[in-house]
């Protein structure tokens, strides 16, 4: 790292260190563990409304993404710009693979949006995803 960057600032670290020592970690986990859990269960709901048969999807027990698996002849790199025009992103799933596959999956994140931008994010990737079914 210190290669790469020289050293992460001293100032930084400090910070860190008390907000550590004065114990505010274990309530921030417990804190940011709900609202994530509220993210990923309305996303899993909404998707559960939207999405088209043949479409699916994980259930996370724990970390911010979805795995979504398009029907099989779908590749999801190929809607992702569609999506954007749609003001939606995701990773198209060929990104986490050695070899490109596979092709047909993408990851969705739930972390960092707001309830009603997930609402609206995933109804407006479902119609994308929809319109190209055929």
């Amino acid at each position: 790292k210190q290669a790469n960057d020289v050293h992460t600032p001293v100032f930084s670290q400090m910070v860190i260190a008390q907000y550590l020592s004065r114990g505010y970690l274990p309530d921030h986990l417990v804190k940011i563990n709900q609202q994530y859990k509220e993210k990923r269960d309305l996303m899993l709901q909404v998707l559960e409304e939207n999405m088209p048969a043949g479409v699916q999807w994980t259930k996370p027990e724990g970390g911010l993404f979805i795995w979504l698996q398009l029907p099989s002849h779908m590749k999801s790199s190929e809607l992702l710009y569609k999506a954007i025009d749609q003001k939606v992103a995701f990773v198209a799933g060929d990104s986490f693979f050695a070899h490109g596959e596979p092709l047909n999956a993408m990851r969705l994140n739930f972390s960092n949006a707001s309830l009603e931008s997930i609402k609206i994010g995933i109804a407006k990737l479902a119609d994308v995803i929809k319109e190209n079914m055929a």
